[in-house]
């Protein structure tokens, strides 16, 4: 027997039936087992109704309101249904509108009244069976979707968790149900560890969905802390009048792993396509300064040759004008022949053309010396191989560099000429990298060059150095540092006045500060200019606002670097669209 109602248990609808009027609990047990339902247990309490549903896990439950004991029948209808899920039909004799609130609440499948009609014992049973399989198929969805759900009621109060939001809030569905869903989902940001306002009832209020905030954590039961994203729809009726609010989230740990991951393989990669550059161009100029060095040796024995020849050339020629003019003193009667030559060649004629000629050998000779010059700047910049700092001296090194570009200075055609005004102070010598310093400066005056070309007016740059001290305080010189860093010139040499005036008058400065000597190079043009936009990207990696193939976008990229972090300097720059451009260099003095 056992086994056969095993078997009789699997196949059919299991129904607990709670009544404590017998005679009514076995008409109820027949009716039910006519229609083909399987009666697996009678309770007679609310106590052994909670017991024998825990136990046997019956489909449904046939619920009687008044019961033996100190439990009814609603109070074993809630708990039910809280712990165990299982749909519950209220039989009952009672009617009245306080019992019907209460019955309310604990969200029943089915209301009959007693006397009960077999029809609609039958049709009530039917309809819960069925509406309790599409919810636990609803259920199933929610509970098997990888994201966490949360369903509220109007008053922002918890009515559905899934099992992937009891585990990222570690609040149990029993728990949580009822509360308040701040209380259960608690969201701060992610710097600054404050409130999230979530704003629930708005969305319920004005029907409209939003997006969790960026940046946001949600801190378990356990303070644990979990970075998260989704979204809050408020959820219709048939009417399509809001009765709550579907809120949807997952852990983004993984996404905001990855995407830190992208930003360290984009970052590599921009790195990989500097470095492949600088190896490419360190390679040329490793060819050009070997070509150089050669051409270097090549033009000083010429030029050698040519200069002291000049010399010796000029004082031999006139020793000869002088022995000619003695010739004439002293045989002032020429023979026929003499006298048809000197004709012929016209010796005074000769005698001043050769001082021009002369003097347009040396000219040519002291040309090729300034190329010479060139060639050595230009060996001098390809050396990119040095791996110790030395002492430089920038006001030496600008020369150097503008010697470089002297051809791009000079009138060509319609081009007009452009003007270097040089404003040099006496500076110290600074220990640094002199190549890539040289690489600087001449990425600096060749854009100075371009935007002056590009305006196609008569330009001028003007180069300035200067040495201005500033104070640093050993506790707070990194603040202030970077607060200098925003100052103009101006503001810097009235902020240092004041400090010193402030020292000197026994103020309250911390006694720890010191001077830092600082050498500023300005650079500046009057070309076309920048726009602000274009300002806020000139030391990005590859970008240019030349023409493809004119420019590879990485010469100010390289020149920052070379500042900012081979030398612990600073590099800014100030531009005026259509009026000009200054980039000014700061390079500490180490002592």
């Amino acid at each position: 027997m056992k086994n056969l109602a095993k078997i009789i248990s699997q196949k059919l609808t299991s129904i607990l039936v709670v009544e404590d009027e017998r005679i009514i609990a076995i008409n109820l047990k027949e009716q039910l087992e006519s229609f083909g339902y399987w009666v697996c247990a009678i309770a007679t309490s609310g106590e052994k109704a909670v017991e024998t549903a825990t136990t046997l896990r019956p489909d449904l439950v046939l619920m009687d309101i008044c019961l033996q004991g100190d439990m009814d029948g609603i109070e074993a209808a809630q708990m039910i249904w809280e712990r165990l899920s299982i749909p519950v039909i209220y039989v009952t004799g009672h009617s009245d509108l306080s019992t019907v609130e209460r019955v309310k609440v604990s969200s029943p499948f089915g209301y009959i009244l007693k006397p009960i009609k077999e029809r609609e014992l039958f049709v009530t049973i039917d309809i819960a069976l069925h509406r309790y399989s599409r919810e636990q198929l609803l259920t199933t969805i929610l509970r098997e979707m990888g994201d966490g759900v949360i369903v509220t009621d109007t008053q922002c109060r918890i009515r559905f968790l899934n099992e992937v939001a009891q585990t990222f809030t570690e609040w149990q569905f029993i728990e949580a149900i009822d509360r308040e869903l701040t209380e259960v989902f608690q969201l701060v940001t992610q710097n600054t560890m404050q409130s999230v306002n979530l704003p629930l009832r708005t969305a319920i209020e004005s029907n409209f969905a939003f997006s969790i905030p960026k940046d946001s954590i949600l801190i378990s039961r356990q303070t644990k802390r979990i970075p998260i994203g989704g979204s809050v729809t408020p959820i219709h009726d048939k009417q399509d009048k809001v009765i709550g609010a579907v809120l949807v989230f997952q852990d983004i740990s993984h996404s905001i792993q990855l995407e830190a991951a992208k930003f360290k393989l984009e970052q590599a990669l921009s790195e990989l396509k500097t470095t492949q550059f600088q190896l490419i161009q360190s390679e040329k100029l490793s060819s050009i300064g070997r070509m150089a060095t050669a051409l270097i040796q090549e033009f000083n024995n010429p030029i050698t040759w040519i200069c002291g020849n000049i010399v010796l050339g000029r004082s031999y020629f006139c020793d000869m004008l002088d022995l000619l003019h003695l010739y004439q003193q002293a045989c002032p009667e020429q023979t026929p022949e003499i006298q048809q030559l000197l004709d012929q060649i016209d010796l005074e004629f000769i005698a001043q053309d050769w001082q021009k000629m002369f003097n347009s050998i040396q000219m040519g000779a002291e040309r090729l010396m300034d190329v010479t010059l060139s060639l050595q700047a230009l060996r001098n910049f390809s050396t990119l191989d040095e791996l110790d700092q030395k002492m430089v001296d920038i006001n030496e090194m600008i020369d150097s560099t503008l010697l470089l570009v002297q051809h791009r200075l000079k009138p060509q055609g319609k081009k007009p000429e452009i003007r270097v005004i040089k404003n040099y102070s006496q500076l110290p010598f600074l220990v640094g990298y002199a190549s890539q310093l040289h690489q600087v400066f001449i990425h600096l005056l060749n854009n100075a060059i371009d935007a002056i070309d590009m305006k196609g007016l008569p330009g001028i740059i003007t180069i300035e150095t200067s040495l201005i001290s500033r104070p640093v305080s050993r506790q707070v010189g990194e603040e202030r540092e970077g607060e200098m860093g925003r100052w103009g010139d101006g503001e810097i040499r009235e902020r240092t006045q004041n400090h010193v005036l402030e020292r000197s008058e026994g103020s309250i400065l911390n006694t720890s500060q010191k001077v830092q000597d600082v050498v500023v190079i300005r650079i500046t043009d009057n070309g076309c200019g920048m726009s602000q936009d274009v300002q806020q990207q000139i030391f990005d990696p590859f970008f240019t606002t030349k023409s493809v193939g004119t420019a590879v976008g990485l010469g100010l990229s390289v020149s920052y670097k070379i500042v900012v972090e081979k030398h612990g300097g600073k590099i800014r720059c100030h531009s005026v669209e259509g009026e000009g451009t200054t980039f000014e260099i700061e390079l500490p003095v180490i002592t």
